[in-house]
């Protein structure tokens, strides 16, 4: 009899009766990301830029005023290189022209996932995540574009590493210490007089030849920022018998002040581009506009027809169907203008409703939605909840504090409720925390202690997954006793705090929780509820009779997944090897490889000798991959102490 099994441990591994041929193997291939922006059509001059930015070092700064253009060069740059960069292009706006800079670490996340990262599985610490992104850069011929910097610091943390990438920055302010690191810093001026007069005469043709008077005056108004220069060339391209001289007349003798030509801009807009025009400026967010949300502060039709005049005024530019992005300038001038009667919290309210349908789906047997606000409207089903979450981020979060802002209390409570479902699965804990802080204040200001209580516990999530376990206690302290008058919402406190003690080392007060934790869990009566509190009381107070009754549970569900947590724990606590081996073989099924990890460690914990090694390294080698370097060195010493 020949006997099927393998010992050991080895990278690739055929088993087969017979073989007739090749054997192939094939490693995992990872993405290559293109995330480099739509580049302009043409870019008018700045070969002096240009030139510089060919030059032999790797990370190049592209230093100057704001709407000089810094972005454009640097975009149309990197993709007339793109093929000298096989392996990809990064690209993050690190968001100086935001009310709140995205953090670094919140971006190395982002670039983590398009290198091919599972974000679940993303470390918590800064300096490992930097680790984890320049192992996956290294020697990687890829170009990273990180736009819109704050500080020095954001950009070296950012850096990739590889000798063969290209790293192109823009920024305003101090940046000059980058030197020391290799920068090659470039000024981009305002664009001198003949390139902008170039610029200028594609849109007017032979009037800039007729009226050099009046162009002398329009150029020293635009002050050479691109911006400027094509929305006023778009409208007299719109215009072709508009004089260039008539058209300084509309500047009300304001010939200093770049503003003076979106003035003129909007005053030569119809009324539908107009009302688009002043929406911009009260839009929630600083991502990507929406036409959903346009559409929901005005007339739909009226929308439409404001944003394809816009588009030819080159006011806004569309990047996506339906979305569209908008000058920094643009939108300052928008809000100057901007007269809100009630569009704003039409618009919010439309993210609301958006956000409760991408919910429903995401997270269709959460209760929360249905329990709190039963009659919250919801949007029509999305195509792609999920990829609608992830590309409003930005917005979403800007929407929360626009309410919280306005006094809209109740929409940034029910909005920080349901973002869980872009929070939780995306490990987004900066926004969370950035959010939470609004809408906790807003249920405890509207007494709806209940969610104040579930937003607490959801804020704890975020402080547990950043390493702050004693921050996250005193929050679910807090939340605990704010929700003690709801049995489910005690028990979602008392069940996170059992958690955060069991971190913390601190087993007697974990016993208590959880064991409160599962008296409310059979007092609700929900049989999921109750078998998730026995798996978790099981972790301190491990009994047989617990174990059996949540894998049952898990097995009329159909939960494997949670089957599979449950035997790893019985398998660990109760020294059962069968168990372990059956949650092996679901964790293997399910593609779990922190899971993977933890019962291959308790299998190692079971075994001796050489069949304790193999164990060990496999799991050694997932945890190091999963970057867990606390549960790699544990798993070192147990090695060393087998040599």
């Amino acid at each position: 009899m020949t006997e099927n099994r393998f010992d050991g441990i080895a990278g690739k591994m055929v088993q087969a009766g017979q073989i007739h041929g090749d054997v192939h193997f094939h490693d995992r291939e990872r993405p290559k990301p293109h995330q480099l922006p739509p580049r302009l059509a043409r870019l008018v001059n700045q070969r002096r830029v240009l030139d510089a930015l060919a030059g032999p070092k790797p990370l190049k700064v592209l230093l100057g005023m704001r709407g000089s253009g810094k972005s454009s060069v640097g975009n149309h740059f990197l993709h007339e290189r793109i093929g000298d960069y096989p392996d990809g292009q990064l690209h993050a706006n690190l968001g100086g022209w935001t009310e709140k800079p995205r953090s670094v670490s919140d971006i190395l996340a982002d670039f983590l996932v398009a290198l091919g990262e599972d974000r679940a599985t993303l470390p918590i610490d800064l300096e490992t995540r930097q680790a984890l992104y320049r192992s996956l850069c290294w020697d990687k011929a890829i170009q990273v574009f990180l736009d819109d910097a704050v500080v020095p610091a954001q950009v070296r943390a950012l850096l990739p590493g590889s000798t063969k990438a290209v790293v192109v920055v823009t920024g305003q302010g101090a940046f000059g210490s980058l030197k020391r690191d290799g920068a090659d810093l470039i000024d981009v001026e305002p664009l001198e007089d003949e390139m902008a007069r170039v610029l200028l005469e594609e849109y007017a043709d032979d009037r800039v030849a007729d009226e050099p008077e009046a162009v002398k005056a329009l150029l020293r108004l635009c002050g050479g920022l691109p911006i400027a220069l094509c929305v006023v060339g778009a409208l007299l391209a719109d215009v072709p018998e508009l004089r260039i001289s008539e058209l300084l007349d509309e500047f009300d003798g304001n010939l200093s002040e770049v503003s003076a030509v979106f003035d003129a801009a909007y005053r030569r807009l119809g009324p539908a581009a107009r009302t688009c025009y002043e929406l911009l400026g009260l839009y929630p967010g600083d991502g990507d506009v929406s036409f959903g949300a346009l559409a929901a502060a005005a007339d739909p039709a009226v929308v439409r027809e404001g944003l394809r005049e816009l588009r030819v005024r080159r006011v806004v530019e569309p990047v996506a169907p339906g979305r569209f992005v908008v000058h920094g300038l643009v939108r300052a001038h928008a809000r100057g203008l901007a007269k809100d009667s009630g569009e704003r919290v039409r618009m919010l309210r439309w993210y609301l409703a958006e956000t409760a349908a991408a919910e429903a789906y995401v997270m269709a047997n959460r209760r929360w939605r249905t329990k709190f606000f039963p009659d919250l409207v919801m949007g029509a089903p999305h195509e792609d909840p999920r990829g609608w979450l992830e590309t409003e981020r930005a917005n979403l979060t800007g929407a929360v504090r626009v309410a919280g802002d306005m006094g809209e209390l109740l929409i940034a409570a029910q909005l920080c409720l349901l973002l869980w479902s872009l929070h939780e699965p995306g490990k987004y804990v900066e926004d969370l925390l950035a959010t939470h802080e609004i809408g906790i204040l807003a249920a405890r200001e509207l007494g709806l202690s209940e969610v104040e209580s579930v937003l607490l516990t959801q804020r704890a999530f975020a402080e547990r997954h950043s390493g702050r376990l004693t921050d996250a206690e005193d929050t679910l302290r807090e939340a605990a006793e704010r929700g003690a008058g709801d049995p489910e919402v005690a028990a979602t406190a008392e069940e996170a705090l059992g958690l955060v003690l069991l971190d913390l080392g601190r087993i007697d007060d974990a016993f208590t929780a959880l064991s409160r934790n599962l008296s409310l869990a059979m007092e609700i009566g929900d049989r999921r509820r109750i078998a998730l509190a026995q798996l978790h009381f099981g972790k301190v107070a491990p009994s047989a009779e617990l174990f059996d009754s949540a894998a049952e549970t898990f097995r009329e569900l159909n939960e494997p997944y949670n089957l599979g947590k449950v035997l790893t724990w019985r398998g660990k606590t109760l020294r059962d090897r069968a168990a372990l081996d059956s949650a092996l073989a679901i964790m293997r099924e399910q593609d779990r490889p922190f899971d993977i990890a933890l019962v291959l460690e308790a299998l190692g914990d079971l075994s001796g000798g050489e069949e304790a090694r193999a164990y060990y390294t496999e799991a050694l080698a997932l945890f190091e991959r999963l970057w867990l370097r606390d549960r790699a060195e544990a798993i070192r010493a147990r090695l060393s102490t087998l040599n």
